[in-house]
């Protein structure tokens, strides 16, 4: 991840994680999914004319 919140929750998820390490992996792998859909979409919408 390259944002700061990413790089935060890697640094949180370094130690042992409370909820178990498959389940942080698994949310930050959701969460990088997330963050290049965004990343994808916000620049076509932002193009897109108004109606």
């Amino acid at each position: 991840m390259t944002r700061n919140s990413g790089q935060l929750y890697a640094a949180v998820g370094s130690s042992e994680p409370v909820p178990g390490e498959s389940v942080v992996k698994d949310r930050r792998d959701r969460l990088e999914e997330m963050r290049r859909l965004l990343l994808a979409i916000i620049p076509r919408e932002r193009d897109r004319a108004m109606k």
